[in-house]
């Protein structure tokens, strides 16, 4: 009822099960797929994720646990493009007017954006050659006059789709990228696997020592501060405490303090979509090292809190929606011809 009230959208279907889904997408494909993950068996959930992975639509799932429901995305489902929308636990029917003007954005955002491709074998196998070179880091000049050597990003709360948005529109000449994001150990391996498969550029969960390159993007582990070290061929991952700061490890905090103190002028610094103020300060920090600073905007952020706090500090040199920072970074970094 609500979305027939706009002539921007055409309701196409309701099904209530997988097999009345695949009846009626037979007749006319929705441009996006809507679940709710409360009213379905997780053997459903996959089977409408693989429908849809398979018609390269992007599904927008509601979820009373946002977190755990993208976390489950991440490891179980295969799907292109997705977003969850946090849904009221109590009195749902009272709350819905609250549910739907975000469910709307989500899904015009989803609809906005490209969809990301999965990479043929052979375009997959160049970029897994090309990490594979035992070479140090080099310098990429960047479309503007200034270059930078290091790229490091923090997010919380939807920030797995946010990451997925972004990565996957860099190319393997983008400078090595450093990633925190709020996510249990159990998920961070197979995140960093899923981002590998359809992104260009390479990607891999931290290791200790790990020599970093253009072209990389290293996923903190889920229990396990990252910190970014120099050493006499480039640089390199360090794996740092166990013990939270800001209440998680990893901390966004402290991959931006060792990025501000190691690359100085040379870096980037974005922070992402997600709740509470873990890597506002490190993103001050970042700025009066001389860094390049980013906040992702109100309007595309699943949570504003992370992105505000750095703003409400003065942190952010830039105030960016979540393709204006993949443009940003394209125009730096751009493809070799």
């Amino acid at each position: 009822e609500y979305f027939s009230q706009s002539s921007d959208f055409h309701l196409c279907c309701v099904a209530h099960n997988i097999k009345m889904a695949e009846q009626k997408c037979a007749k006319e494909l929705p441009d996006i797929a809507i679940a709710d993950f409360a009213q379905h068996s997780l053997e459903e959930l996959d089977a409408f994720s693989k429908l849809f992975a398979g018609f390269n639509t992007p599904v927008a799932f509601l979820s009373g646990h946002a977190e755990e429901t993208e976390q489950l995305i991440i490891t179980q489902f295969k799907i292109p493009q997705w977003a969850v929308i946090r849904k009221p636990t109590l009195n749902l029917v009272k709350n819905i007017r609250f549910l739907l003007p975000e469910l709307e954005q989500s899904i015009r955002r989803l609809n906005a954006e490209e969809l990301v491709k999965l990479k043929t074998p052979q375009r997959r196998a160049n970029r897994e050659e090309q990490a594979e070179r035992p070479t140090g880091p080099s310098k990429t000049k960047p479309k503007r006059s200034r270059s930078y050597d290091v790229i490091a990003i923090g997010a919380s709360t939807g920030g797995t789709s946010a990451l997925l948005s972004i990565l996957s529109s860099l190319s393997p000449n983008v400078a090595p990228i450093l990633v925190v994001v709020h996510m249990p150990a159990a998920y961070t391996g197979a995140f960093a696997s899923r981002l590998n498969s359809l992104c260009d550029i390479f990607v891999c969960e931290a290791e200790e020592n790990l020599a970093l390159r253009n072209g990389m993007a290293v996923i903190a582990a889920g229990d396990r501060h990252l910190e970014l070290v120099a050493s006499k061929d480039g640089y390199r991952v360090h794996m740092g405490g166990y013990d939270p700061v800001n209440g998680h490890c990893p901390s966004v905090d402290e991959l931006f303090f060792s990025v501000a103190q190691t690359a100085g002028v040379t870096a980037i610094g974005i922070l992402l979509t997600g709740m509470g103020k873990d890597g506002a300060k490190g993103l001050l920090k970042m700025q009066q090292q001389g860094g390049h600073t980013i906040a992702q905007d109100e309007e595309s952020s699943v949570v504003f809190g992370m992105p505000k706090a750095a703003i409400d500090l003065g942190a952010a040199n830039e105030v960016l929606s979540l393709h204006g920072i993949a443009q940003s970074l394209g125009q730096r970094f751009e493809r070799p011809p």
